[in-house]
This record gives C-alpha cells, sequence and structure tokens, in this order.
C-alpha cells in the first residue's frame, strides 16, 4: 500500500511541477473543452497556442475568447496586422465588450 501511495505521490508532484504539464495533462481528460486549451495556449510558445486555439475554435467557433487568445498570441509574435483580424473577430462576436475594444486598440496602436 505504502509502495502505491508513494508512486501515485511521485505522479502526482511530476504532473503539478509546471503549469505546461499540469495544463496538457487537462486536455487529454477533457478534449473537448475550451478552457484547458487556452489555459495551455498561454503557457506554451505561440506557433504551438496558435495551433491549440485552431484547435478549440473548431470546437467552438463563436467563443469570442478563442478569438481574443488568438490575437494576443499574434501580437506576441509581433503580427499586429492578424492581431488586429482576429480581435476585429472577438468584437464581432461580443459587440458590447471593453476588453474586446481595448484589445483592438492596442493592435492598432501596434
Amino acid at each position: 500500500v505504502l509502495l502505491v501511495w508513494t508512486s501515485l505521490s511521485v505522479r502526482q508532484t511530476l504532473l503539478w511541477r509546471t503549469e505546461e504539464s499540469l495544463w496538457t495533462e487537462a486536455v487529454l481528460h477533457a478534449p473537448g473543452k475550451i478552457r484547458p486549451k487556452i489555459q495551455l495556449a498561454r503557457v506554451l510558445p505561440p506557433e504551438r497556442g496558435l495551433v491549440l486555439i485552431q484547435q478549440a475554435k473548431k470546437i467552438d467557433p463563436s467563443n469570442p475568447l478563442l478569438a481574443s487568445e488568438e490575437g494576443r498570441i499574434y501580437l506576441e509574435s509581433n503580427r499586429p496586422d492578424l492581431a488586429l483580424e482576429a480581435f476585429g473577430q472577438a468584437l464581432a462576436l461580443e459587440p458590447d465588450s471593453a476588453r474586446a475594444i481595448n484589445n483592438r486598440a492596442v493592435a492598432l496602436a501596434a
């Protein structure tokens, strides 16, 4: 029993060691959920994060948060033209969102 509990403890410790490993595990256990994909995309390099956001958009294409995350990744990658387009999509999906308006302004300034 002690050996089983020790091995489970070591596994959980390794899982919680980095944000990437934690959110990767969450995506594996909930492949149809959006939030774990967004959280994992935030800790991955921009290229890999963008792929993950594109996968999430296939699940829920009308989610404004996904468009905002896509824009954030484009800004991080120094591609303000694509960020402006993504933030525009987020604003179209949620016209009264102060966050979407602000993000679009940031992309315009960049």
